[in-house]
């Protein structure tokens, strides 16, 4: 590790869950990244929380983000193994650094994809302009979009709070 440099609560925490994962798979690549070994949801599931940087994702909604990226797009588990195969051969320990390789470039929409079933909960493209889309729901609760402000708003759905709860800086807010 460079001087200067320490490991932070987050990077250990992501390092220790993908070297779990990796384990209870039986597949690893690089130096301890998860492979999709299997195809299919499972092995989207593997890609997925290595491309969101997330420790885990719940399996039944792995199971239908992918059931609906396939409906959406035959040619979605080509692209799924193209992406892992890349990621393979890459050797990159993050998606940071696969982001730098080439064979990154061709396959960012593939990621792109992936990272906006996880945050945004729904599969397609919403138009409201249309009776009907291609959207398909995936999550509200769960997905990631509510992660980055969690300390100081609840997911807009009923309150969690007691009334008037946003009339007091959160915690997190340091006086000054």
């Amino acid at each position: 590790m460079p001087s200067g440099h320490r490991l932070r609560r987050r990077e250990f925490l992501l390092t220790s869950a993908l070297a779990g994962l990796a384990a209870a798979s039986g597949a690893t690549f690089g130096a301890g990244r998860v492979l999709a070994a299997s195809s299919g949801a499972e092995g989207f599931g593997a890609i997925s929380a290595f491309v969101t940087r997330q420790d885990s994702l719940n399996p039944a909604l792995v199971e239908r983000a992918y059931a609906q990226l396939t409906e959406l797009d035959p040619d979605f588990g080509a692209k799924l193994e193209a992406l892992d195969t890349a990621l393979t051969e890459s050797g990159s320990e993050t998606v940071d650094a696969f982001l730098a390789t080439g064979p990154a470039q061709d396959l960012r929409d593939t990621m792109t994809t992936i990272t906006a079933v996880w945050y945004l909960g729904y599969t397609g493209t919403p138009d409201p302009s249309q009776e009907s889309d291609d959207a398909r729901f995936v999550t509200y609760r769960d997905a990631l979009m509510w992660g980055p402000t969690s300390d100081a708003t609840p997911i807009p759905t009923y309150s969690q709070h007691k009334m008037n709860y946003w009339a007091e800086p959160p915690a997190s807010v340091a006086d000054d």
